[in-house]
């Protein structure tokens, strides 16, 4: 899916409503909107993960005061590698922050109308490509400190064995790593590995 302009109309919808006519509503947005019919599922099956293979977006209307449906809606949501939308009635008692946690973008209470659906679904996807970039950019920051936490104890311990400068311990780790054509990181852990046998 693109960033910016999304086609809506070829997106695999999974979705999940507890009254018929929730269901139906959502259907109608969508089919207004030129969006194929979702893939129905029922809270009773559990929707085991496997049933979110090729989903591009999960819609989730639940009507009930039970903070057991509730829960299992969260549970279930935590498994879905895709945006998530949930609509709930304000009868419901909700911790919206334990929603928003369970990686659910979008939260609307007492908002299902139709001709809503399409937008709310279109920001639910944009939403999820952007924490999802982020938290691919957290994870990628993350390797790299760790790779150079590896380096510099890769360097200190070249120092120390070799009497040679910082400067020199990075080129020879940088050789190392060139010549073996691998990562600098590669070279680091494996001199750490050695050092400490």
């Amino acid at each position: 899916m693109s960033k910016d302009k999304l086609n809506l109309k070829t997106l695999k919808i999974l979705l999940l409503a507890t009254q018929p006519n929730q269901g139906d509503l959502i259907k109608t947005g969508l089919k207004n909107a030129g969006i194929q019919s979702p893939v129905q599922t029922s809270l009773a099956t559990k929707a085991p993960p496997k049933t979110f293979s090729g989903i591009d977006a999960f819609i989730i209307a639940l009507s009930c005061e039970s903070a057991t449906e509730l829960a299992r809606v969260i549970a279930l949501a935590k498994t879905a590698d895709c945006p998530v939308a949930l609509f709930l009635d304000s009868g419901i008692n909700a911790n919206i922050g334990e929603i928003i946690g369970a990686g659910i973008c979008t939260v609307v209470i007492d908002g299902l109308s139709p001709d809503r659906i399409p937008h709310i679904l279109e920001a639910t996807i944009h939403r999820y490509n952007k924490v999802r970039g982020l938290q691919i950019q957290l994870e990628n920051v993350k390797t790299e400190l760790e790779e150079r936490k590896l380096v510099e104890r890769a360097k200190a311990i070249l120092i120390e064995q070799r009497q040679i400068s910082e400067p020199t311990a990075y080129k020879l780790l940088q050789r190392a790593a060139m010549n073996q054509n691998c990562r600098i990181a590669h070279i680091a852990q494996t001199i750490i590995v050695a050092n400490q046998v």
